[in-house]
């Protein structure tokens, strides 16, 4: 177990939380995609399940990247399902919430800790968890156009986020729970990492990448 972050007097700590693949144990896209497909069938909307197997189909097949299906699919959902939908879908997803990743969460908080749940899951349904979970603030995906690109909370757009709720509330980033390094831009600008349940290449690209963060596993 990771030791409690301590907060500076002056600059508040704050510990970064990935979605998928660390708090939970899957990824919500994957599943908020078959389950929106699924109640669409149980609702009879057999437009939106054709609309939503032609996206699957065009990402299976390379014609558009991941990003392009999610922002499809999102349009697509925001037209059809409502706010108590995707709280309803947030809900299901508890199943998957890793207890240990919790823990780091209520002890850091338990010591007058801030916490930001940082995804590049849509805020549709990744707001609505975040509340489950105890959680005040969250970056996510958003469905916007910048310069008509789609821009997914990921990578540097992530760390762009993170970086700017810092600012605005006189934090620094102290620390990064993630499985993947998608994340290597936040965690270069953390003092510490800690990755849960990464895979093998995932280590070796953060030993090669980031050496000078401390690093543990949970």
């Amino acid at each position: 177990m990771v030791d409690r972050l301590q907060e500076n007097e002056t600059v508040r700590d704050l510990l970064v939380v990935d979605l998928d693949g660390t708090l939970l144990r899957t990824n919500s896209f994957t599943r908020f995609v078959v389950w929106f497909a699924v109640r669409s069938i149980r609702r009879g909307r057999w437009r939106d399940f054709c609309s939503i197997a032609s996206q699957v189909v065009s990402r299976k097949m390379r014609r558009q990247t991941h990003a392009e299906t999610k922002r499809h699919i999102m349009e697509l959902s925001s037209a059809s399902l409502s706010e108590a939908d995707f709280v309803a879908f947030a809900h299901t997803l508890r199943r998957w919430i890793r207890v240990k990743v919790t823990d780091l969460i209520q002890s850091h908080m338990a010591g007058g800790g801030e916490v930001l749940m940082a995804t590049a899951a849509p805020a549709e349904y990744a707001a609505p968890l975040a509340a489950i979970t105890g959680l005040e603030s969250l970056v996510a995906s958003e469905r916007s156009v910048c310069g008509g690109e789609y821009r997914e909370c990921k990578g540097e757009e992530k760390l762009r986020r993170v970086r700017g709720f810092c600012a605005a509330r006189g934090m620094r980033i102290a620390a990064v729970v993630t499985d993947h390094y998608d994340d290597l831009p936040l965690m270069r600008c953390s003092d510490r990492v800690v990755l849960v349940s990464p895979s093998r290449k995932t280590l070796l690209r953060i030993r090669q990448e980031n050496p000078s963060s401390a690093i543990s596993i949970l």
